[in-house]
């Protein structure tokens, strides 16, 4: 499975003081340093095993605008209970279409400068980008019947 170049010195500086931590019961880890911030280490292309890939504005152009698969991104916040409520929504359909559409959260508190350049004002919002352009977009929680139908839409 391929993976996304870390920058060494980023790798390094991540490493130093920090601890493994799983996301939910996601299968992917990222440290965290002592200082407090979080630091994505890893992003393994998991457009093919079905997992919601995590990134921040460090890694949204590695994770999605380089992403030689469609991207679903989802935008959430820890503290926004409609996007925690959503979170089930986004990881069917990542099984779902595992083997065709790639699915990436990013927590608005980590990622200011993709929020702004995407106009996230408020949360969930789900974007869809193909060769690193948006292409559909959508504001609130949908049900995942509604969210596979605009899935499907954007395959085509």
């Amino acid at each position: 499975m391929p993976i996304v170049p870390v920058p060494l010195a980023f790798l390094a500086s991540a490493l130093a003081g920090a601890e493994e931590k799983a996301f939910g019961d996601k299968e992917y880890k990222a440290g965290v340093p002592a200082r407090g911030d979080s630091a994505f280490i890893y992003a393994k292309d998991e457009a093919l095993t079905g997992k919601v890939v995590v990134a921040n504005d460090e890694w949204f152009s590695a994770a999605i605008l380089d992403s030689t698969y469609p991207v679903c991104v989802f935008f959430w916040a820890p503290w926004n209970g409609p996007s925690r409520m959503a979170m089930p929504e986004i990881e069917g359909p990542a099984r779902d279409y595992k083997s065709r559409m790639k699915f990436v959260q990013v927590n608005a508190d980590e990622a200011s400068v993709a929020c702004a350049e995407y106009a996230i004002a408020s949360l969930p919002a789900i974007l869809f980008f193909k060769n690193g352009k948006v292409t559909g977009r959508v504001d609130g929680s949908v049900p995942r019947s509604a969210l596979k139908s605009m899935i499907s839409k954007q395959l085509k």
